[in-house]
């Protein structure tokens, strides 16, 4: 992928180019959204806006984004020629990539996130593109690349079966891997976790957890140990150290520094509500309407955690689904924050570590409170 601008004041657009999708994901957030979201070509509504704004990156979003190909390239060339800063990033099923698509998108540098769950794709998308020869072959053409997983107990044993199998059927090309719980779980019991499901996924993170501290001990800041822990470490910075107010707000961060709007300048509670709450005109009222949305839980207040969530969730899963999500991210957060303890109590990392490691000793030192 290319390089992400990651600052207290980064600017994220994601523009809603439809919520038609030639794919039926199991587990689909959109599922809830009241009514399919229409959109067309034209998008002389909002140029003005995105000059204006001049965002840091750019995410074309559906629905399946390439289903929406003319619209796709019209908007991907404007932002390359208008807001030359922006990174032009979108996440897709993959089924409809093509040479000349690859063509394009390499030719605007554009990112592509494909939505993959790994060994067992098919159990939760109903099709994995990846066992498709020339969508592979596509995929592996394109320039700035990674892929977006759900995390669910099917694929738990992240080793064997996220990296172990992109590691097969990539070839041994390594392409770094977003991995985020499933939040839509509601009459899916394959994706709510028994004990036994728990224990394979605190097992996996463990081994994650030794391979980190190794990474930082041997300078290596490519493993994908590093790379998965560094995401969460530099949320965690810019949540707490590099803002004042500390006050709830959604997790995905719109309402502060996300805004999702569609092509006639509607702005939305998130990329996947279909629920309006103002315009670009007044865009400071639309963030307002979201943030009043944010409502913690009790148990949110109490969890040891709360900082790190600052706390906040999705506003579109029910109560139960948020404690499943919960649930499974308290796993990771348990094993990153005793290992920067670890790390700060060992003094591995003080004034001398090295930048790029993205870490400091005033994070060790918060992770002792």
């Amino acid at each position: 992928m290319p390089n992400r601008n990651i600052s207290k004041t980064n600017k994220v657009i994601k523009i809603f180019l439809g919520s038609a999708c030639n794919f039926q994901c199991k587990y689909c957030v959109q599922t809830k959204i009241a009514q399919e979201v229409h959109t067309q070509q034209d998008f002389s509504k909002i140029k003005k806006f995105l000059i204006d704004e001049q965002p840091d990156r750019v995410l074309l979003w559906g629905g399946e984004p390439l289903l929406f190909w003319e619209t796709f390239k019209a908007i991907a060339e404007f932002v390359a020629e208008n807001c030359p800063k922006a990174d032009i990033i979108t996440i897709t099923n993959g089924s409809l990539l093509t040479m000349d698509k690859v063509e394009f998108i390499n030719k605007y540098n554009i990112g592509i996130g494909l939505s993959n769950d790994g060994r067992h794709t098919i159990k939760t998308r109903n099709k994995n593109v990846l066992e498709d020869m020339h969508i592979l072959d596509c995929f592996l053409g394109i320039k700035h690349k990674g892929i977006c997983t759900v995390l669910t107990p099917l694929n738990f044993d992240i080793y064997k079966d996220i990296w172990g199998y992109f590691d097969e059927v990539l070839m041994g090309e390594r392409v770094n891997v977003n991995i985020d719980p499933v939040k839509n779980c509601t009459g899916l019991d394959m994706f709510i976790p028994s004990d036994s499901d728990m224990e394979v996924l605190k097992k996996s993170v463990h081994i994650m957890g030794d391979k980190f501290v190794e990474s930082i001990q041997k300078g290596d800041y490519n493993s994908r140990e590093y790379i998965f822990f560094e995401r969460i470490i530099s949320h965690i910075k810019r949540g707490i150290f590099d803002r004042e107010d500390l006050s709830p707000r959604l997790l995905c961060g719109h309402g502060h520094n996300i805004m999702t709007i569609d092509l006639q300048g509607n702005i939305f509670t998130c990329n996947n509500s279909g629920i309006i709450v103002g315009t670009v005109a007044d865009k400071d009222k639309a963030n307002a309407e979201i943030n009043k949305r944010v409502i913690p839980d009790k148990k949110c207040m109490e969890c040891p955690y709360l900082n790190i969530c600052i706390p906040g969730t999705c506003t579109l899963i029910t109560k139960d689904e948020r404690e499943q999500e919960c649930r499974i991210r308290k796993v990771f957060y348990k094993e990153l924050i005793s290992r920067l303890f670890q790390l700060g109590a060992n003094g591995i990392l003080d004034a001398t570590a090295p930048k790029q490691a993205n870490l400091d000793r005033e994070m060790c030192l918060y992770s002792m409170t």
